[in-house]
C-alpha cells in the first residue's frame, strides 16, 4: 500500500515523499494528515484504488460530494467499483477491468455514473495496474464530464461582461466577471512576490468576513497546493482546520487557480470561497481554468505596461535633465564664444591703435624736428635784432628756412590729421552698430589707410577698384571689419616668405540694389579639405601660432547678419583665394 500511495501522489502533486515513507504507518497517518486533504480532495477527478492484494478499496472525497455515497460503506462494499456505474455499463467496466489486469493501460473511456439519488452522470474513465513490493490493485480515475451547454453559457455570460471593459481596469474586469458568473460568496486575487509572499490584490463579495490572512503557514499550504497543482477544488468538504486557520469559519467550499506568466512562472493565485457547497463544480472548474490564463496575461500586460510606464517617466526625466544640462551647457559655449569673437573684435581694433600709433609718429616726429628748428630760427633772429646785427641777407635766409619749415610741418600735420580722422571714422564704426548712409569706395580707403601700419613689415601690395558714388545704406562698421578680417587673413595666412604679394579688392554693381565686393590674393591658397570648414569657428590652420580661428567666423556672421548678404571663398592651391561677398545697397530701417 505504501508504494500505491506513492504511485498515485506522485502522479497528483509533488512533495516530499522521503519524509513521509520514513514514519511508522505512513498511508495511515498520511491519509489524515491535513496535507493528505489538501492534495488528494482538492483533485476534481473522482480518484479510486481497488485492491487485488490485499482486498482493500479507497475513494477520495469525491465519490461522497459528487456521487453522494457513504465513503465508508462504498469501499467495504464487495460491489465496489460496480454499485457507482450504471447499470448499462456494468459490463463494459467488466471488460475495461479484465484488461487493465492484463496490463493494458485504459485511458478515457466514456462510462455513465450511477448517484446514490438514482439518476446517471457522464464521465470517462482511466485505470491502469499497480503492482510493486507486494501490492498489486488498479488505480482508477473517472472524470465527470461538464454540461457543455451550461458551460457554453456561462462563457457566452463572462464574454459578454468583459466585452465593454477598458484596457486600464480589464483585470479587475474579468474578476468581476468571474465573480459573478460562479455566484462565489468571495473572490481574490493574490499576486506572488519574488520572495514568495501571497498580497490580495483584488477582493470582491464578503471578504471582509473572511478575516483573510495569507501570511500564516495554513494559507501558504493551501495556495502553495494550487500552484503546485494548477488547480484545486473542494465541492462542499474543505478541511475545517483551513477554513478556521484561513478563512475564519466562513468557507466550506473552495477553488483555486494558479497564476503564470509565458514562462510558467508562478505570479499569483485567483481563488473562490463558497459559505456553502459549491453549484457546478465541473463548470467551475472548466471557467477558472479558461479565465486564468487570460487573468495572467492581463496582469503580465498590466505589469509590463507600469514597467513601461515607470521606464518612460525616468527617461522623460533623464531626458529633461540631460537637455537642461545641454542648455546650460550651450548658454554657457555661445556666452564663451560671444566673448570670444568680441575679444577678437577688440584685438583688431587694438591692433589697428597700435599701426595707427606707429604710422603717427613719423608725420608729428617730422613736424616736431621742424618746429624745433623754427624755433632756434627765431630766437636767432630774435637776438640779431636786438643787438641791430640783422642784416636782409640774414632776414632773407630767415625767411627761407621758415617757409620751408612751415610747409614741412604742414604737410606731416596734415598727414597725421588724415591718419586721425580715418581711425576715428573706422574706430567707432566698429565699435558700434549704427547704420548710416556712406560712400562705400570711401569706407574701403579708409580702412585700407588704417589697416595698411598693422602689417607694414609684409612685403604684399594692396590695390583697390572701386568706382566712385556707390551709395549704401547699411552698416560701415560692420562692413570695415569684415574688410579688415579678411585682409588680414591674407596677411597671415597666404603669404608664407612670398616676395610678391598681392591684395586686391574690387568693387562693382551687381544690379540698382546690389553690390559685389571682390576680395582676393595669389598667395599659396587653402587646401580642399580645409575650404569648406574656414568659416566655422575656432577653425584655424595655425593653432597655438597666433591664430584665433574666429576671424573668418565674425565676417560670416557680420556678412549674413547685419549686412543681409553672403560670402563666398574660391581657391586653387599654388593660385590664391578669393572671397566673393554680395551686399544689397540699402537696408531697410530695423524696427
Amino acid at each position: 500500500m505504501q508504494h500505491l500511495v506513492q504511485d498515485w501522489m506522485l502522479l497528483s502533486f509533488p512533495f516530499d515523499y522521503a519524509t513521509f515513507c520514513t514514519k511508522p504507518n505512513f498511508h495511515k497517518d498520511y491519509f489524515m494528515s491535513l496535507n493528505f486533504e489538501l492534495i488528494a480532495d482538492s483533485t476534481l477527478d473522482l480518484e479510486a484504488w481497488v485492491g487485488i492484494n490485499p482486498q482493500q478499496n479507497w475513494v477520495n472525497s469525491l465519490f461522497y460530494t459528487d456521487l453522494g455515497y457513504d465513503i465508508q460503506q462504498l469501499t467495504s462494499s464487495a460491489q465496489f467499483p460496480y454499485n457507482v456505474i450504471a447499470e448499462d455499463d456494468k459490463v463494459k467496466l467488466k471488460l475495461l477491468i479484465e484488461r487493465a489486469q492484463q496490463g493494458t493501460i485504459v485511458t478515457d473511456i466514456d462510462i455513465n455514473l450511477h448517484h446514490a439519488e438514482g439518476f446517471q452522470l457522464p464521465a470517462a474513465i482511466s485505470m491502469k495496474l499497480v503492482s510493486e513490493g507486494g501490492v498489486q490493485g488498479l488505480r482508477m480515475s473517472i472524470r465527470l464530464i461538464a454540461n457543455p451547454n451550461r458551460l457554453d453559457n456561462a462563457l457566452r455570460q463572462l464574454m459578454h461582461l468583459t466585452s465593454t471593459a477598458n484596457s486600464d481596469n480589464h483585470v479587475h474586469s474579468l474578476c468581476q466577471a468571474i465573480f459573478q458568473v460562479t455566484a462565489a460568496d468571495s473572490l481574490v486575487m493574490a499576486s506572488l512576490s519574488a520572495n514568495g509572499v501571497f498580497t490580495p490584490v483584488i477582493q470582491l463579495g464578503q471578504v471582509e468576513t473572511l478575516n483573510l490572512d495569507l501570511r500564516n503557514d495554513t494559507a501558504k499550504s493551501l495556495l502553495g497546493a494550487v500552484l503546485g497543482q494548477g488547480l484545486c477544488l473542494w465541492q462542499a468538504n474543505l478541511a475545517e482546520t483551513v477554513n478556521q486557520a484561513v478563512f475564519a469559519g466562513h468557507a466550506k467550499s473552495f477553488i483555486g487557480v494558479a497564476l503564470r506568466d509565458s514562462l510558467r512562472k508562478p505570479i499569483g493565485v485567483l481563488f473562490a470561497v463558497y459559505a456553502d457547497a459549491m453549484p457546478e463544480p465541473l463548470q467551475q472548474k472548466a471557467l477558472f481554468q479558461i479565465f486564468a490564463a487570460q487573468v495572467s496575461a492581463e496582469m503580465q500586460r498590466s505589469e509590463a505596461e507600469y514597467q513601461l510606464r515607470t521606464l518612460n517617466e525616468e527617461l522623460e526625466t533623464i531626458v529633461n535633465e540631460r537637455t537642461l544640462e545641454l542648455e546650460q551647457t550651450l548658454a554657457h559655449l555661445q556666452s564663451t564664444q560671444e566673448r570670444l569673437i568680441q575679444s577678437e573684435k577688440l584685438s583688431s581694433l587694438g591692433a589697428l591703435v597700435a599701426g595707427v600709433a606707429h604710422e603717427l609718429n613719423t608725420p608729428i616726429g617730422n613736424a616736431l624736428v621742424c618746429t624745433d628748428h623754427l624755433q632756434q630760427d627765431v630766437t636767432q633772429i630774435s637776438q640779431l635784432t636786438l643787438s641791430r646785427q640783422l642784416n636782409r641777407a640774414i632776414f632773407d635766409e630767415f625767411v627761407k628756412r621758415s617757409v620751408t619749415s612751415a610747409d614741412i610741418i604742414l604737410k606731416n600735420l596734415n598727414r597725421a590729421s588724415q591718419l586721425i580722422s580715418s581711425f576715428k571714422k573706422v574706430s567707432v564704426d566698429q565699435s558700434s552698430e549704427v547704420m548710416k548712409t556712406f560712400d562705400l569706395a570711401t569706407c574701403i580707403s579708409d580702412t585700407v589707410l588704417m589697416i595698411t601700419p598693422a602689417f607694414r613689415h609684409h612685403s604684399a601690395q594692396i590695390t583697390v577698384e572701386c568706382p566712385p558714388n556707390i551709395c549704401m545704406h547699411s552698416y560701415p562698421g560692420a562692413l570695415s571689419q569684415v574688410i579688415t578680417n579678411v585682409i588680414s587673413n591674407a596677411y597671415i595666412h597666404a603669404f608664407d616668405n612670398h616676395s610678391n604679394g598681392q591684395i586686391s579688392i574690387k568693387a562693382q554693381r551687381l544690379t540698382p540694389d546690389q553690390v559685389l565686393l571682390m576680395i582676393s590674393d595669389n598667395g599659396k591658397g587653402i587646401p580642399e579639405p580645409d575650404l569648406p570648414k574656414i568659416f566655422d569657428p575656432f577653425f584655424t590652420s595655425r593653432l597655438g601660432q597666433g591664430g584665433s580661428g574666429l576671424g573668418l567666423h565674425i565676417c560670416y556672421n557680420l556678412v549674413s547678419g547685419p549686412l543681409h548678404g553672403t560670402i563666398k571663398a574660391a581657391s586653387t592651391p599654388g593660385q590664391g583665394t578669393i572671397f566673393s561677398i554680395t551686399l544689397p545697397c540699402q537696408l531697410n530701417q530695423p524696427h
